[in-house]
């Protein structure tokens, strides 16, 4: 079966390109989709869209003339750098211009001593070029920002290992030269960085205006929404779990495009993008505290609760008209505060009742009866109209300028990075690997052309290792390049040989930059489109001195082509990102992060909790790329149910610490955490004892409650007691997640046969 086996893995990149598909995709890329009646980008795109290709197809044909006209010896770098550099807003371009020129220099470095330390070292050369660009890899993955191709950060580390791959092999072909090669490049990268940022700058008009305009929008939507979510949620809605970590994830990444608002804002308005992230925090704190107050909502819930939940329901469906009118925005406002405030006024007041009468020995009035469960919910309810009240103070001041005050404004809202130590080793070595059998291939055959394959190896793995789903967005930035590849051939060998003048050539190469530009605006279309746009100019390879033959050409593309597939077949052997593996993965990093926050060995704050939480749902749910199965689900479920739990223990935490609890009370805590850190310590740990454990601290909250007279001590200990009850909800009803022991631990741990691996 091994032989099978290595075949089905060599021949898998080329699977999705079956003939009977061929078709289908074709009219897809052309025309309409067979399963949708919207036209594609190709055949009706908007002024948006259109401008965006027309105007970086006319950045990168000025990059390409002047690169010529100054008589360079490689011109189709500075094009390529055009496209590298250009994004759908000013915003992102803004973003990514800078560290690209970081990586561009920084790379630049690297290469001239690369070259230069190991002139007449193949090998080490190859070790040492590896090695630089896993160690690229792996600072790229602790970068803050998730692992995609709009963070800019990552793609400075990125921009790094390119400009090392294009530099330091080609000068160790001729290391005395390794100066002047290195500056020639970086003259290409400058030179394309500055046309398409000034260039893109002239077409931009009404910026700061348009871009305060989106961050509201964006930000009212998602408060919107997350209204919706949070109503459904306290009417008891059943299995919201998908949905609460879909909202979430596009919460996350909602947060993550602000700093390119920022950037096309003036800066006296640049808090705005600060007070956007702010009140999306208190959202997504506010959707969590409401799936932890599911739990605890009973269906005989004691009488303050249904009027409670009715008046919750109203304000949240009046907060969406509200978000259009600053009147109505500043009286929701206040309507909401009183609300929380009204809250607490009737737990104090009822529990002050129920403690005086059963002081003075007399019957309680039934509308003055509060049950334990009611305090309990009222206060979650509190603490989610109390974040709820925060995000909207801060989309009040988004949504209020213009203003003079707004220069004054100094506010900051600082961000936590999740970082896993784990992945960046991974990615490091997943680019590593690659390089070091590109290097050795080409020392045991003597390819003529082996080092613009080991270049093209370098870009990959200089690209893409750090991306969620490196093989799968591979495969299809190969399918890109065959059809660059189809159309430089065409170019190259009929119409270039025909053209003399440069104005003849750019005319020539206007269509299918545009093709490719407007590739670049549809997001399934978006890979192969970067593709194209990239390679084309690398193919054609546009010359003062002389044009290109079949012979130069398909010593180019066969190298190239064959970099794209070993590249593909790499990032599947290589520790390959697999949903089971990142199930089995996060599943062992959770455990873990509950025995840290368990045994006191780690302390931090609410927010990084569910951000770290969010972070490793959006991971899985990029790598499933929307494929779901049970194992996935149970994943899901039991991550949002691990963030709850974190939270839990953050509370208990802080009821120990603050010393309001009796003693008794203190020490079922403390037995609570230690139970929490044994269960999740090692295999052969009682999951059951720690439920137990749980289930006796209940009881013995339910009995001290009743006979506390003290109202800041009964207040705490009901708070403390919904704590619990959801603590054991969440491992009674997410156990085949969390125990280690379960029956359903193999289940959770075997490969999703309905997924197929990227």
């Amino acid at each position: 079966m091994l032989p099978f086996g290595l075949l089905r893995l060599f021949l898998d990149p080329f699977r999705s390109i079956h003939p009977r598909k061929l078709r289908e995709r074709v009219l897809g890329w052309l025309g309409r989709p067979l399963s949708s009646g919207k036209p594609t980008c190709f055949v009706a795109p908007d002024l948006v869209r259109l401008g965006y290709a027309i105007r970086t197809t006319f950045s990168s044909l000025a990059a390409l003339g002047i690169a010529l006209w100054w008589e360079l010896d490689s011109p189709q770098w500075a094009c390529l750098t055009v496209w590298m550099i250009a994004q759908g807003s000013r915003g992102k371009s803004l973003g990514k211009a800078p560290w690209h020129l970081f990586g561009m220099v920084l790379g630049t470095i690297f290469a001239v001593a690369l070259a230069a330390t190991f002139p007449q070292q193949p090998l080490m050369f190859i070790l040492g070029l590896a090695g630089l660009i896993g160690l690229f890899n792996f600072c790229a993955t602790l970068m803050p920002g998730p692992a995609s191709m709009t963070n800019y950060r990552m793609h400075g580390m990125r921009a790094t290992g390119f400009t090392l791959s294009i530099i330091s092999i080609e000068a160790i072909a001729d290391p005395n030269h390794v100066f002047d090669i290195a500056m020639a490049r970086a003259t290409y990268i400058t030179l394309g960085i500055l046309l398409e940022t000034v260039i893109s700058s002239i077409f931009q008009f009404g910026l700061d205006a348009r871009a305060r305009k989106g961050l509201r929008t964006d930000t009212a939507a998602s408060m919107t929404e997350a209204a919706a979510l949070i109503t459904d949620l306290i009417r008891r809605q059943t299995d919201l779990h998908k949905q609460t970590s879909e909202f979430l994830r596009k919460l996350a990444m909602s947060a993550d495009q602000i700093e390119f608002a920022q950037k096309e804002m003036d800066r006296d308005h640049f808090t705005l993008g600060e007070h956007a992230r702010a009140a999306l925090a208190s959202v997504m704190l506010a959707v969590t505290r409401a799936r932890d107050l599911t739990v605890i909502i009973t269906p005989s819930q004691e009488a303050h609760w249904p009027s409670a939940a009715a008046r919750a329901q109203v304000l949240l469906q009046a907060l969406p008209s509200a978000l259009q009118s600053p009147e109505r925005l500043s009286g929701l406002l206040a309507a909401f505060r009183d609300a929380a405030v009204a809250w607490r006024v009737d737990m104090t007041q009822a529990l002050n009742s129920q403690m005086q009468a059963l002081t003075e020995n007399t019957p309680l009035a039934p509308a003055s009866r509060l049950g334990p469960r009611d305090v309990e919910v009222l206060h979650g309810l509190q603490g989610i109209f109390l974040e709820m009240t925060n995000a909207l103070e801060h989309y009040a001041t988004l949504a209020a300028v213009p203003r003079p005050v707004i220069r004054r404004d100094r506010f900051r809202f600082a961000i936590r990075t999740y970082r896993d130590w784990r992945l960046a080793r991974a990615n490091g070595l997943r680019a590593f690997v690659p390089v070091l059998l590109a290097g050795g291939i080409w020392i045991a055959t003597a390819w003529p052309s082996g080092d613009g394959f080991l270049m093209f190896v370098g870009v990959m793995c200089s690209l893409f290792p750090t991306l969620d789903r490196p093989a799968a967005i591979t495969n299809t930035l190969m399918h890109g390049t065959m059809f660059a590849s189809l159309v430089s051939m065409i170019i190259a060998f009929w119409i270039i040989p025909t053209l003399a003048p440069y104005e003849m050539l750019a005319g020539a190469l206007t269509l299918p930059f545009i093709f490719g530009g407007l590739a670049m605006t549809s997001p399934t279309l978006i890979i192969s489109g970067v593709a194209f746009n990239l390679f084309l100019p690398i193919l054609i390879m546009p010359s003062n001195q002389g044009r290109l033959d079949e012979v130069i050409f398909f010593n180019t593309a066969l190298p190239l082509l064959l970099a794209m597939f070993f590249s593909v077949w790499m990032y599947r052997l290589v520790l390959p990102t697999r949903p089971d593996i990142v199930c089995r993965v996060l599943r062992r990093d959770v455990l873990r992060d509950l025995h840290r926050y368990a045994s006191h060995a780690y302390r931090t704050q609410a927010l990084h909790i569910v951000g770290t939480g969010v972070s490793r749902m959006i991971r899985l749910l990029n790598v499933v790329a929307g494929h779901h199965d049970s194992v996935i689900e149970a994943t899901l479920r039991g991550t949002l149910s691990s963030t709850s739990l974190l939270l839990g223990l953050e509370r208990l935490h802080a009821a120990i610490s603050t010393s309001v609890l009796p003693p008794r009370l203190q020490r079922a805590l403390e037995l609570v955490n230690a139970r929490m850190a044994d269960f999740t310590r090692q295999r052969g740990a009682h999951y059951g004892r720690t439920v137990r454990t749980i289930s006796l601290a209940i009881r013995m909250f339910d009995k001290h409650e009743i006979t506390e007279f003290n109202l800041s001590r009964r207040i705490e200990i009901l708070v403390t007691l919904a704590t619990l009850r959801m603590m054991s909800n969440e491992l009674s009803q997410n156990r085949a997640f969390l125990d280690l022991n379960a029956p359903e631990d193999r289940r959770i741990n075997e490969p999703s046969v309905s997924i197929v691996g990227s």
